[in-house]
């Protein structure tokens, strides 16, 4: 039993660093955004993990600022509940608490948020994978994941509507993790 607990565990980390991976360059400090910045600072950094080890025990990131193409995110808490910053060519949204959807996979933690809602036509989502970062003091790591925006047909009127009803688009992120 424990044999298959490690191959599940070596399985998901596998996952995991296929479609997710960090370096601990340093980042560019221009690149750093306001909203960021405000929610690193109401982040005291209180998830810690001790290696088996018995070395110094490290921090894991609980705050993210990414960026690709013409699309910016920032996620992290603030003042104990979850907050999702999503800025794109068209608009910027601000999500709290329980719009926000997390969901735990092989390949990460996947947040998602809904971007567009319309009542007759569809919604479009968006969602991020964040991975798991152990931070190193004084030297904060660059992140490179994965965005998908989800652009949901409609099924009203069910009768017109055939075939697929998701399209999806992936755009690659990079940024920070703290």
């Amino acid at each position: 039993m424990r044999r298959l607990a490690v191959s599940l565990l070596s399985a998901g980390y596998v996952a995991a660093t296929v479609l997710l991976s960090c370096s601990s360059d340093a980042p560019d400090a221009a690149a750093k955004s306001s909203a960021a910045v405000d929610v690193a600072a109401a982040n005291p950094h209180d998830d810690t993990a001790t290696p088996s080890s018995g070395a110094a025990a490290s921090q894991l990131a609980s705050t993210y600022d990414l960026s690709g193409g013409d699309l910016h995110v920032v996620y992290g808490p603030v003042g104990g509940r979850a907050v999702f910053i999503y800025q794109d060519a068209l608009r910027a949204l601000s999500f709290r608490g329980t719009d926000i959807h997390t969901t735990t996979t092989l390949a990460g933690t996947m947040v998602s948020v809904i971007i567009q809602r319309t009542i007759d036509s569809g919604s479009t989502t968006f969602s991020v994978f964040i991975p798991r970062v152990r931070l190193r003091p004084g030297v904060p790591p660059t992140v490179q994941t994965q965005g998908i925006t989800v652009s949901h047909r409609s099924v009203v009127p069910s009768d017109i509507q055939f075939g697929q009803l998701d399209d999806y688009g992936v755009m690659p992120l990079q940024g920070t993790a703290r």
